[in-house]
């Protein structure tokens, strides 16, 4: 609420937050549900600092990594959203796992000011193909990071295709040159026998036959 009365615009993303599910989850070990708010005003045109009415609604955050696993289900383990301040949205506000591995690179997205792009980043001495794209309502980015081998995967297989009927196509060509080489040589065969029979030179006497025809 106090984010909004002070909102130039009509509407508010809040950061993750992590509520408890129920009274006993606020002890030590409890349960409790990651949660991010969407506020708007009422009138709707109207800006959060002159609304007469704020309506808000929670999103658990776990919904929206559930949509992003559906979408994208072989990356859903390096895709997750930040927001301008650079805190994920994937697993809960605070994860220093996500931070630790990928914060370096969450950095040089973040001081970027093109609204998309991609870069190659080495993530854990790994080289990583990173792409984010910028939410336009509320400025959050979705980002991915892949690992360079996984593009390297489909580009190995299409050159495998490639190798594939290269090798067919020159076993075929030897295939039809051989019979092409012995189609054109019979008639020459024939013919050099025949002149060997008429001038008497012995079948058996090994001769050119180009010489001979001559």
């Amino acid at each position: 609420m106090a984010g909004m009365r002070s909102n130039k615009h009509n509407s508010l993303w809040t950061k993750a937050r992590l509520i408890p599910e129920d009274i006993y989850s606020s002890v030590p070990g409890g349960n409790g549900n990651a949660l991010i708010t969407y506020a708007h005003s009422y009138p709707f045109q109207s800006s959060g600092e002159n609304s007469d009415l704020i309506i808000a609604i929670d999103i658990k955050e776990s919904a929206i990594s559930g949509i992003i696993q559906n979408m994208l289900p072989s990356q859903h383990e390096s895709t997750f959203i930040i927001d301008p301040s650079g805190n994920t949205m994937k697993a809960g506000p605070g994860v220093p796992g996500l931070q630790a591995a990928y914060g370096s690179s969450i950095t040089k997205v973040l001081s970027l000011k093109a609204e998309a792009a991609s870069f190659s980043d080495k993530i854990g001495n790994t080289s990583h193909v990173v792409s984010y794209q910028t939410l336009p309502s509320n400025g959050w980015k979705i980002y991915s990071a892949m690992p360079a081998s996984f593009f390297y995967e489909r580009s190995i297989v299409v050159q495998k295709l490639i190798l594939g009927i290269c090798l067919t196509a020159i076993l075929i060509g030897m295939v039809l040159s051989g019979i092409l080489a012995k189609a054109s040589y019979s008639p020459i065969k024939r013919l050099a026998q025949k002149i060997k029979d008429l001038s008497g030179q012995p079948s058996e006497h090994p001769a050119n036959e180009y010489r001979l025809i001559d």
